[in-house]
């Protein structure tokens, strides 16, 4: 790790009890984990340490998708240092809607602080979404983690299909978005 970003998102994978429940979900060695917002990579790592532990093995692929250019060389160096690279497959896009770009606002201080909505210090930049259906073809994704800054709403509300197509989702979200699903999926 090669600055206080990249050892607070470690931190905020490795050590916050919300990301090991994936330890106690899955039941099976997965063939497929889409990480929706990859950031440094930390949870697929994390993901696959658990894999190996609870199944003695793992042969796991990971599609790692993660909308800033500045953290993509980061990953490539995360996923080679722990050795997963070769079941590794990288997309640098935002994901929500199905075609066109949107605006990433990239805040070049500390990268935890770049999202979907301008912030201090942040700069926008355009960024194509990625159209995962395309991506996933017939596949069933074992587990997806989504964590996308605000933009977990569109994503879903544009990707029904695709949900149907998933096993166990582990979803961080905020409070104002949180409530805004609820009441969108009627919970």
């Amino acid at each position: 790790m090669q600055n206080k970003y990249e050892v607070a998102s470690f931190k905020d994978v490795f050590c916050h009890p919300f990301y090991w429940q994936v330890f106690r979900w899955i039941e099976h060695p997965p063939k497929l984990v889409v990480d929706c917002g990859s950031h440094c990579s930390h949870f697929a790592i994390l993901a696959d340490i658990c894999f190996n532990s609870k199944f003695g093995t793992t042969d796991t692929k990971y599609i790692l998708i993660e909308p800033n250019p500045y953290l993509i060389p980061v990953i490539h160096k995360n996923v080679k240092q722990t050795g997963i690279a070769n079941r590794v497959e990288i997309k640098q896009a935002l994901l929500g809607k199905n075609s066109g770009d949107g605006e990433l606002w990239i805040n070049h201080n500390n990268f935890l602080a770049t999202g979907l909505q301008p912030n201090h210090d942040s700069k926008s930049s355009r960024i194509p979404y990625l159209n995962l259906l395309d991506i996933i073809g017939n596949e069933t994704i074992d587990l997806m983690k989504i964590d996308i800054e605000g933009g977990e709403f569109e994503f879903i509300n544009e990707n029904i299909s695709l949900f149907k197509k998933v096993n166990l989702i582990l979803w961080s979200c905020i409070k104002q978005l949180h409530t805004n699903i609820s009441s969108y999926l009627h919970l």
